[in-house]
């Protein structure tokens, strides 16, 4: 979308950002990033993603559907799954935040709050990578087109998150 984006073949390719500090968030978490699906998913696939199945990741299922886990507690926790099939081609902004004072995971899809659910606890931490594209270990890639990824250590609010997808 921006002429800097990571294109994924769904095969083998991610980007593996390291385990810094500041990449290990047990409290409030926002991740945002700009999504053009480029063929169907053949199971669930990973586009940003801190460890594997170790503490949370951002994906989508088979059907196509935006999808959210975290481990809490030391246990896979609630999978929040989106309602809204991301077609194929159409790029789309995703932010999901985290609010554990709150109990809140909210998706949002193109700057309009699209679903929300009750959690609480706070995320494990992990020593393994943030990763884009896949899991860090390369498991379950997805076949997309990836842009302007960013993981806040706070809950972004809907009109922080409506100004980054109005911003492009």
């Amino acid at each position: 979308q921006f002429n800097s984006a990571y294109n994924f073949d769904g095969t083998d390719d991610y980007v593996d950002a390291g385990s810094g500090a500041s990449l290990n968030i047990v409290g409030p978490l926002s991740v945002s990033y700009w999504v053009k699906r480029t063929a169907d998913f053949p199971d669930y696939v990973a586009a940003v993603s801190k460890g594997a199945v170790a503490s949370w990741e951002s994906d989508f299922n088979v059907a196509e559907q935006l999808s959210f886990a975290a481990t809490i507690g030391g246990s896979w926790a609630t999978r929040l799954t989106s309602d809204t099939v991301i077609a194929l081609n159409t790029w789309y902004h995703i932010a999901q935040t985290y609010d554990p004072t709150a109990g809140l995971l909210i998706f949002y899809i193109n700057g309009v709050e699209d679903k929300k659910i009750t959690l609480i606890g706070a995320i494990n931490t992990t020593t393994q990578n943030q990763s884009i594209g896949a899991r860090s270990n390369g498991t379950i890639p997805i076949p997309a087109i990836i842009d302007d990824v960013r993981i806040y250590n706070r809950a972004l609010t809907q009109a922080e998150i409506t100004a980054l997808y109005e911003s492009y």
